[in-house]
């Protein structure tokens, strides 16, 4: 399976779901940080969309900074979302700190010094660590309504933080000999349908979440 239909492919899975969110967020009682949640596949959405502009007639910022990034806001806000429902009170350093970063490193490796093994590594890591963040948040903050949905979203969120590391140390490594990252079939492949599943399990898993909280609280 080409690049491109597996990129269509997402933006499909990604539209339903941000449907199946509003129409919850909408119609259901939430709790704060579920809105977060919601304008964390919006942000997803758009990503998707921008990838699939050609970069041949749209500029980099656009194509490549911009929706590399919204990624990386999907992440943080879906980081926000969680911490909110759950109680906390949170910042906007860590968030500030992660965004100035990534759109240097980012501008840096697409106009400067373009090199696209670097931009995956940049991706990997910054994603790589939200991601087991998140398993963190989740594990360690533990309100009265924490049950075993939270636990088994843990794991998910384990295994795409490990699964970006990895890929973070296989660029670092190997890339320097290979002319483009992006033409490895087997590692890409493995990435995008592990997206994919995680797309599906993760916006179930904060209806869940939602749902959860709400049968604690009756």
């Amino acid at each position: 399976m080409d690049m491109k239909t597996l990129i269509i492919a997402g933006l499909m899975v990604s539209v339903s779901i941000g449907l199946s969110l509003t129409i919850v967020f909408w119609t259901r009682r939430t709790y704060p940080g579920f809105g977060y949640w919601l304008a964390s596949i919006l942000c997803q959405i758009l990503a998707v969309i921008l990838f699939l502009l050609p970069r041949d007639r749209f500029p980099p910022w656009l194509t490549i900074i911009l929706a590399n990034y919204l990624i990386t806001l999907e992440l943080l806000l879906l980081h926000r979302g969680t911490l909110l429902f759950q109680g906390k009170v949170v910042g906007w350093g860590s968030d500030v700190v992660i965004t100035l970063s990534f759109i240097t490193l980012f501008y840096y490796f697409t106009y400067i010094t373009p090199d696209l093994g670097a931009r995956v590594l940049t991706v990997s890591v910054i994603h790589g660590a939200i991601q087991l963040w998140m398993v963190r948040v989740l594990l360690t903050h533990r309100p009265a309504f924490f049950g075993s949905i939270d636990r088994w979203q843990a794991g998910i969120w384990a295994l795409l933080g490990v699964s970006n590391l990895t890929r973070a140390v296989y660029v670092w490594l190997v890339a320097p000999a290979l002319s483009d990252v992006m033409t490895t079939p087997l590692l890409m492949d493995f990435m995008f349908v592990l997206i994919l599943m995680a797309s599906f399990m993760l916006p179930l898993s904060f209806i869940i979440m939602n749902a959860q909280r709400l049968e604690y609280d009756l």
